[in-house]
């Protein structure tokens, strides 16, 4: 079996190019590698995406409660293990060679990949929000958070399952924590509300945000009747696929809920393809599945 140096750009023609590094990403390279398959995995965050930003995975089998760092942390120690090439660089565009049958990558340090398959991991980014921000970066999720909160005042808009597992997150660090609710009720799972509810976390509902604004180390956040203020500012309203590479490779709009796409040769996997059904288990299932249909696809090609 071939030596992998990590970090490294091979000249050769891969078998398999991972795109990502999440829990779909690093499932895919694991078992392409077991496969013996020629690959590469290119990623512009570190191994394990946005697990990170987890406070608590406790719904993996034979896995006791874990936060999404420590399993993040795994998944890089065996990544790196196994030395598989794992690269940190950005992928800005795919194309497909059909006399070659070889994709084309182009990557924003300017090098360039070939491969005969690809497997897009690329995960999602979060929603655009549309409210005019002053001065301050405000948080999308809790990965640059500092660990040390405490005498801190974090607002976290947002009532679904990513703001409560952030507002818990950061009053486990110390933080006095306001959760700003849109609607009338918290929208996730029924343990996540209760732990929530039996926290000190102050929850307020039917709070809409006018304006945002950051001076003096403090940010001001103002919901009509009510001014607000905060030393951090965590905006969690909802996660996009990231498709854009997928525009260039399949004719008009990317059909997000298949493994196989209708590019022979291109799989995608994780959160990606799961809509709001995003869990580790299933972008690690959706990663293994990825890398053994690459491998059935290379036979057939190499075969005809």
């Amino acid at each position: 079996m071939q030596e992998r140096n990590s970090g490294q750009w091979p000249d050769e023609i891969l078998d398999l190019l991972v795109v990502g590094a999440g829990p779909a990403g690093i499932s895919c390279a694991i078992q392409a590698w077991r496969d013996g398959l020629k690959l590469v995995v290119v990623s512009d965050e570190p191994p394990g995406g946005l697990l990170p930003a987890a406070r608590r995975l406790d719904n993996l089998p034979s896995q006791a409660a874990v936060s999404g760092q420590d399993l993040a942390n795994k998944m890089a120690a065996q990544i790196e293990s196994l030395k598989v090439n794992l690269i940190h660089d950005k992928i800005l565009s795919c194309t497909f060679d059909e006399t070659k049958r070889i994709f084309s990558i182009h990557s924003k340090s300017g090098k360039n990949l070939y491969s005969r398959t690809i497997c897009m991991a690329t995960g999602t980014r979060p929603r655009k929000w549309d409210l005019p921000v002053e001065n301050g970066k405000l948080h999308r999720d809790i990965r640059k958070l500092p660990r040390e909160l405490s005498w801190s005042k974090v607002l976290v808009v947002g009532g679904g399952e990513a703001a409560l597992d952030t507002a818990l997150s950061a009053s486990d660090r110390g933080a006095q924590v306001w959760l700003l609710v849109r609607g009338s009720k918290l929208r996730a799972s029924a343990g996540l509300i209760v732990e929530v509810e039996q926290s000190d976390i102050h929850v307020n509902f039917g709070t809409e945000l006018h304006s945002a604004d950051f001076s003096g180390n403090q940010w001001t956040v103002e919901t009509g009747a009510t001014v607000l203020s905060g030393h951090e500012l965590v905006v969690c309203i909802g996660r996009e696929p990231r498709f854009e590479l997928l525009e260039g490779l399949l004719p008009g709009k990317p059909d997000l809920s298949i493994l196989q796409s209708k590019q022979p040769g291109l799989f995608l996997a994780g959160d990606v393809i799961r809509g709001r059904d995003r869990y580790t288990a299933t972008a690690i299932g959706d990663g293994q599945r990825a890398a053994v249909l690459a491998k059935k696809y290379i036979e057939e090609v190499t075969s005809s």
